[in-house]
């Protein structure tokens, strides 16, 4: 079985998003990446020792527009070579185990396979835990029956594209999540702000050191 790592970046720089750590992650339960890039980020994948895993990127132009997270995932499947595809974005991170799920889940005759989803807001302390994030989500399916779909549903104002699964009956899935062709994987994806510097403790921080320095600066006036 060879899994090739569908990945996504844009204004990787301004965004801040740990892609090297995203390339990481990848690189540990996939064959190959194909990473589609618009501009920024490139000098974090220079020094990246990907091992056995085929790594390479394709340019897409554009920025964020109605269709950017469609047009990059078809830029990238178009660039891939293996069977059976994972989604996996550039700030994102696959707890050990994922491989070995994966293989189960080919064996046993599945399309698809869905995994535990944990939403971190910003933040490693702060976890999501509402109706508008979905707390599973179908990243792997066969290339010939998984796509990501311009058909959006609306989550708090903001735009999420869903993946598409086609089954041999030729019905279409939404989500996928839930059908008899459907692995469920118990191997989590941390997603957003699982990395990140916590901003409530940098801020307490600040605040600490502005008052001692504030404290200092009256006690020595006396």
């Amino acid at each position: 079985m060879k899994v090739t790592a569908i990945m996504r970046a844009q204004n990787i720089d301004a965004l801040d998003f740990p892609l090297e750590a995203a390339l990481h992650s990848a690189a540990s339960f996939c064959d190959e990446i194909v990473l589609a890039i618009n501009h920024g980020g490139t000098y974090l994948i220079n020094d990246i020792d990907f091992g056995d895993c085929v790594f390479k990127t394709v340019a897409v132009k554009g920025g964020y527009d109605a269709d950017w997270q469609v047009r990059f995932w078809n830029a990238a499947v178009e660039a891939s070579t293996s069977e059976w595809l994972y989604l996996h974005d550039a700030d994102e991170c696959v707890m050990p185990g994922m491989r070995a799920e994966l293989e189960r889940a080919v064996k046993l005759g599945m399309l698809f396979a869905s995994s535990p989803f944990v939403h971190f807001y910003g933040t490693p302390r702060y976890v999501i835990e509402s109706p508008a994030f979905y707390k599973w989500h179908t990243r792997f399916g066969h290339r010939d029956r998984f796509w990501m779909s311009n058909e959006r549903v609306y989550r708090k104002g903001a735009p999420i594209c869903d993946m598409i699964g086609l089954t041999p009956r030729g019905t279409k899935l939404i989500h996928v999540q839930g059908s008899e062709w459907t692995y469920t994987a118990a191997t989590p994806v941390h997603h957003y702000g699982w990395c990140r510097r916590d901003p409530l403790i940098c801020a307490i921080n600040n605040s600490a050191m502005s008052l001692m320095a504030c404290l200092t600066r009256n006690l020595m006036r006396f």
